[in-house]
């Protein structure tokens, strides 16, 4: 549970002697944490497998998979984005044309080569319909993202899906298929760069392409593409007309068939953070309850999954582009903290789009792997209390799984300056109040001098005569973006040294644990953006 806001609130400590939480409390550590076993608040569910791709034709060669997988080890779905046609480079075109009855005339040779081989790697696919093919929609400048525009006429388009999803289900079943989700384009209220028409034109088409679909597939999975943010950093509600989305489907009049609404099974929305003031991981739970009121309207969307579609760490502390994430130690207390709000909100899935360099793990990484620790098992309860002069955020994510239990402190900050180190008290107390007197904990820890690889690859480039590329973003993941092509051949060859720093996060292992008073109780250090993941377990 996370005590807001940032500079810790300080919680009066009646209120932990009116909720019968131990005298412990009352010390004087920076932060104090208590773990309650006997308050389970739900499973902890995986919602990190989704990764983004904008190409797909790397699945189209078996040699490439092994190298997918170093890439994306979390994986098991695909997203599949700009499938079907409407790129600035060319691929994905499966539309060839008009026959003399009108129909669309279509080869998805290499769509079905491409979902095969997304299949044969060992992963299910999700496929984002769009963009409208070029060739629908003749005449019109190229936008920032490709096909910006609506179809010349609807009814070619939804000819048109409907083949792509017919030639779907005879090359790998109705069975399959029927299992995959769908999503009707990407960011509609992104003007000009993914939609450059109105909001009632993609209510349109949204409408024929769901119709094209469930005339296949009649209990599709499908919904609309990813809005944006509908909040500024500032909490408020922006000019943005995603939202409006939700109303149509249910109240609006479908422009296809005339009738009241349009199916749909799930929403999501995009949603980027910056290092620094501007930005503020705790906003995330803001924008999902603001989805949550606009759905709750309906009866029928009350319990409509909500995912993160585009998820990411967007700029650096100087508003720079970041095109692969902050690789620093600051990810990985930010990603430590998102996790908190998406099990407190019940997002679906988060939607990735990278977590490693060439395979190296970037430091979010280690708390993706800490969770995969957990899943499965009970997500516990936890009181933090934080003193006056404690800076940032702290929070715990709990869970009790096979006998053992796993502890996720972090201590965050949304600037990249602070360097406080605070002392944690941590207690965990049984339901029963008897605690085995023999326990011990294995701890790992990524900080700044634990499981980060850049600043070591950085001083290799400067080493090399290399100095970041002119308005290049400060830590970015694409070491292409930093330092070129020749800082790319400096990452591969030392590649085997920034494994190791990266995986260099174990700080002790079978460590005894004090018990006092049917209490387990841990003293430690948190400094300044850092996850410390603990094992608790019987020493028997």
């Amino acid at each position: 549970m996370i005590i807001p806001p940032l500079r810790l609130c300080t919680v009066l400590i009646a209120l932990f002697a009116v909720a019968g939480l131990p005298t412990f409390l009352q010390a004087d550590p920076d932060v104090a944490i208590e773990v309650l076993p006997d308050h389970p608040l739900g499973e902890i569910y995986n919602f990190w497998s989704v990764m983004n791709f904008t190409d797909q034709d790397m699945f189209g060669d078996p040699d490439q998979f092994p190298r997918i997988a170093t890439r994306h080890p979390f994986m098991r779905e695909v997203n599949c984005i700009r499938l079907i046609g409407g790129r600035m480079d060319g691929k994905n075109d499966f539309f060839r044309g008009v026959d003399e009855e009108g129909r669309a005339i279509c080869d998805f040779t290499l769509l079905i080569d491409y979902i095969g081989g997304i299949l044969e790697a060992g992963f299910s696919p999700w496929l984002v319909l769009d963009k409208v093919p070029v060739a629908m929609s003749p005449g019109r400048e190229m936008r920032q993202y490709g096909n910006a525009y609506p179809p010349d006429d609807y009814d070619l388009y939804h000819d048109y899906v409907g083949q792509l999803v017919s030639a779907l289900v005879e090359a790998f079943g109705y069975p399959a298929v029927s299992q995959w989700r769908f999503r009707v384009a990407t960011e509609p209220d992104l003007k000009p760069g993914h939609w450059d028409a109105s909001r009632e034109e993609f209510f349109k088409l949204y409408d024929y392409v769901v119709d094209a679909v469930t005339r296949v597939i009649p209990d599709a999975d499908i919904g609309p593409g990813n809005i944006l943010n509908p909040l500024s950093f500032r909490g408020v509600e922006r000019p943005v007309w995603g939202l409006d989305i939700i109303d149509h489907a249910a109240t609006g009049t479908n422009t296809f068939n005339g009738g009241t609404g349009t199916r749909m099974t799930h929403f999501s929305c995009s949603w980027y953070d910056r290092i620094g003031e501007e930005g503020d991981v705790r906003k995330l739970s803001q924008v999902v309850d603001t989805i949550r009121r606009r759905l709750d309207r309906y009866p029928q969307f009350r319990k409509l999954p909500v995912d993160v579609a585009e998820f990411m760490i967007l700029h650096d502390v100087n508003s720079r582009r970041l095109y692969s994430g902050d690789v620093t130690e600051w990810s990985a207390s930010w990603l430590a903290a998102v996790t908190e709000q998406v099990y407190d909100k019940g997002i679906g899935k988060i939607h990735f789009w990278n977590y490693t360099t060439g395979g190296v793990y970037h430091p979010q990484a280690h708390v993706i792997t800490f969770l995969e620790e957990m899943l499965g098992g009970q997500r516990l309860e936890s009181v933090v209390r934080a003193s006056r002069g404690a800076y940032g955020l702290v929070g715990a994510l709990a869970a009790r799984r096979d006998g053992a239990l796993y502890l996720m402190l972090y201590h965050h900050d949304q600037g990249r300056s602070d360097d406080q180190v605070l002392k944690v008290r941590l207690a965990v107390r049984e339901p029963d109040g008897a605690v085995s007197t023999a326990w011990l904990a294995d701890h790992r820890q990524v900080d700044k001098d634990r499981g980060v690889f850049i600043r070591q690859l950085m001083e290799d480039c400067r080493a090399a005569g290399l100095e970041p590329l002119e308005n290049s973003a400060e830590f970015d993941g694409a070491v292409h973006r930093m330092f070129g092509e020749e800082g790319v051949a400096q990452f591969n060859q030392n590649i085997e040294k920034y494994r190791v720093l990266s995986n260099d996060i174990v700080l002790g292992m079978e460590q005894s644990v004090k018990v006092e008073n049917g209490e387990l109780i841990l003293e430690l250090e948190l400094p300044a953006h850092s996850v410390r993941m603990i094992r608790l377990y019987p020493a028997d």
